[in-house]
């Protein structure tokens, strides 16, 4: 049996789910991402962008991420970071 989407409670058909927050990004982005936008003019792919409240978000539904660490390179709140040996990641 399917139920119709509309037929729903609000509150579950509600996209709770967090943004997948940009790669190598530090375990307090949040806290330490300056909103700067600088990550997301940086990408070259296109797949960084802002949410509403201007915090950085991997939009996968835009593009694939090569991970080429330009975001890294132009975080100057250390939010994103890598070294050699850290495989990239992606948080929630």
């Amino acid at each position: 049996m399917t139920i119709a989407t509309h037929s729903l409670p609000r509150a579950a058909r509600r996209r709770t789910a967090e943004p997948l927050r940009p790669p190598w990004a530090a375990d307090d982005f949040l806290q330490k991402c300056a909103h700067c936008g600088d990550c997301v003019r940086a990408c070259p792919e296109g797949v960084l962008e802002k949410d509403k409240r201007g915090r950085p978000f991997l939009n996968l539904e835009a593009g694939t991420c090569t991970f080429c660490q330009a975001c890294v390179r132009v975080c100057s709140t250390g939010a994103l970071f890598s070294d050699a040996e850290q495989e990239p990641r992606v948080i929630s």
